[in-house]
C-alpha cells in the first residue's frame, strides 16, 4: 500500500491531520432526475439501482432510514443533487480525504453522498480506520466550519482524544448545544460550549490555533490535481462501489506521485 510505504519513508508525521471533501460530478443528468418523494420508477433496474436498494435495505434493518432526497437520479440514485457551486444544480458524490500535514500524504479516502452530515461521518470512519490499519492516532485535526458542530467536536475530544483545530459559527442562543466563537488573535479561536461539549475548551487549553492558509493550500492543491491533472472532475462510473474504487485509485496515484517527488530514485545498477 502506498500509505505504508510513505510511513516507512518517514513522509507521515502522524501528529497533525486535516480532513476535507470535494464534490465530484456524477454520471447522471440533472434534467432526468425524479422527485425523491415519488421514489424510483418501478421499471428502472440497473447495477447502480441495485446497489442503492441494498443500502436502503441495510438502513431499514437498523431502523435508520436516510433522509429522502429532493431529487433522485434513475441512472445513479446514490448520487445527490447539489447547488453548492452556486450555479445550476447537479448530481454528485463527495470524495473525502484525511491528510497528514507533514507532506500532504493522503492517509485515507472515503466516498460519500454529497451532503455535509455524510462527510462528517466519513471523517470519523477515516480516523478510526487509520488507527486500526497503521496504529496512527493524530493529536490534532484541522477542518473547515462544516465539521464544527458540537457533536463532532465532542466526539473528537472526548471519544478520540484529538484536539480540533476547527473554526466554528457563532450560533449563540439558537439551540442548547450551540457554541460561541470569539477571535482572540489572528491565529486563535477561543471556544466555549455550554452543554455536551462544555469541557472542550478546558481540554484543549481554551484556545485552538488555526493554520488556515497553509492547511487550505495543501488540501486545495490535492483536489486541484485530482480534477485538472487526473481529470476526475466528473465520474465515468455509476454506483457506490464503482465510485469508491475510482476515488481510491485516484488517491493512490497522488500518493505515488508524492513518493516519486520526495524520495530520490535509487539506481537499479549495483556498484562495480
Amino acid at each position: 500500500m502506498t500509505v505504508s510505504r510513505c510511513i516507512q519513508e518517514g513522509l507521515v508525521g502522524g501528529e497533525s491531520f486535516v480532513v476535507d471533501a470535494s464534490l465530484i460530478k456524477a454520471d447522471a443528468d440533472r434534467q432526468r432526475g425524479v422527485p425523491g418523494a415519488e421514489g424510483l420508477p418501478p421499471d428502472i433496474i440497473n447495477h447502480a439501482v441495485r446497489e442503492y436498494l441494498e443500502v436502503l435495505d441495510k438502513a431499514a434493518s437498523r431502523a435508520a432510514l436516510p433522509v429522502t432526497p429532493k431529487y433522485l437520479s434513475p441512472a445513479d440514485p446514490a448520487a445527490r443533487s447539489t447547488g453548492a457551486h452556486g450555479g445550476q444544480a447537479f448530481f454528485a458524490y463527495s470524495t473525502n480525504y484525511l491528510i497528514d500535514l507533514t507532506n500532504a500524504v493522503i492517509v485515507d479516502v472515503e466516498a460519500s453522498t454529497a451532503i455535509r452530515q455524510a462527510e462528517v461521518t466519513a471523517q470519523r470512519t477515516m480516523i478510526d480506520r487509520t488507527q486500526k490499519r497503521f496504529g496512527i492516532w493524530p493529536q490534532r485535526l484541522a477542518a473547515d466550519t462544516g465539521y464544527g458542530d458540537a457533536a463532532n467536536l465532542a466526539w473528537l475530544v472526548h471519544k478520540r482524544g484529538i484536539e480540533p483545530h476547527i473554526s466554528v459559527f457563532d450560533h449563540v442562543g439558537r439551540s442548547p448545544d450551540s457554541f460561541q466563537r470569539t477571535v482572540s488573535a489572528m491565529t486563535t479561536r477561543t471556544i466555549s460550549m455550554p452543554v455536551s461539549a462544555a469541557s472542550i475548551s478546558s481540554s484543549t487549553g481554551g484556545t485552538m490555533p488555526t493554520h488556515g492558509p497553509a492547511r487550505a493550500k495543501k488540501v486545495e492543491m490535492l483536489f486541484a490535481h485530482l480534477k485538472r491533472i487526473l481529470k476526475l472532475d466528473r465520474l465515468r462510473v455509476r454506483g457506490q462501489n464503482g465510485v469508491k474504487d475510482d476515488f481510491h485509485l485516484a488517491a493512490t496515484t497522488q500518493n505515488l506521485r508524492k513518493l516519486a517527488t520526495l524520495i530520490p530514485i535509487q539506481s537499479a545498477i549495483p556498484p562495480a
